[in-house]
């Protein structure tokens, strides 16, 4: 079960410190989860020294699609694996609301990401009320006619987003079998106002194979009791006792 932390663009030196400090002796003590930390890129240097011999593992939020040259601002996915992250989160809702992304572009990002030996995960997402077939073009669109082999998709519904509002299980449940359907080898991450209360229903949809946490991630004081739920939800159930 993947738990994926999107600091988005949050944090400083000393958070990044005081959270995995906590982080890595906690882990120690889950058995059912992976989680890897997508932190913002001035803090992907300092976070694998600090992650360095853990299980834990480093992500970007994001990167640009081409290898290197005179493109001021942007960053190489050769760069991020460079400087120890093995995944990205690309297509965000985020950078599709503000910076005009659309899923060419994403797919020309995962397919350099791959090439560089990161794990792509592509994010999609409908406003309420949207027919399905906005999904299945924006997956289609993202993973291209070849696919993205060991990629994740995450389904964001964009009215769940920041909102303290999660989907609902029926709605989850329904909207990972209809990407399932089109993606059947690719984990389907559910993010959209993910907290420590909700997760557990959450992650025990058989159709989830984990979740993206935005605003509860950035916190160890939210993000610890959201990681106990999430491993003590998929621990397997005990034997129940015969009778004697």
């Amino acid at each position: 079960m993947w738990i994926i932390a999107n600091w988005k663009m949050q944090g400083n030196v000393g958070a990044l410190r005081t959270f995995c400090e906590g982080l890595i002796p906690l882990m120690a003590t889950l058995h059912h989860i992976r989680v890897a930390v997508c932190v913002p890129f001035p803090y992907l240097l300092l976070a694998r020294d600090l992650l360095q011999g853990t299980t834990i593992l480093l992500g970007a939020q994001d990167i640009s699609p081409l290898e290197n040259g005179p493109h001021t601002g942007d960053v190489s996915a050769a760069m991020v694996q460079d400087v120890g992250a093995s995944c990205v989160i690309l297509g965000h809702s985020e950078r599709r609301r503000d910076h005009g992304e659309g899923c060419s572009l994403i797919h020309q990002k995962a397919l350099s990401a791959k090439a560089h030996g990161l794990m792509p995960i592509l994010c999609v997402g409908d406003a309420e009320g949207q027919a399905q077939s906005v999904i299945t073009r924006q997956v289609r669109r993202a993973l291209g006619n070849d696919g993205i082999a060991g990629a994740m998709i995450a389904y964001e519904p964009l009215w769940a987003i920041g909102t303290g509002k999660a989907a609902d299980e029926a709605t989850i449940a329904k909207m990972h079998r209809h990407i399932k359907s089109i993606a059947p080898n690719h984990p389907v991450l559910y993010g959209g106002s993910v907290t420590a209360d909700n997760v557990a229903a959450i992650v025990k949809i058989p159709e989830v194979s984990g979740v993206l946490v935005g605003g509860a991630s950035v916190r160890l004081e939210t993000f610890a009791p959201l990681l106990l739920a999430v491993d003590k939800a998929r621990a397997p159930a005990s034997p129940e006792s015969g009778p004697h």
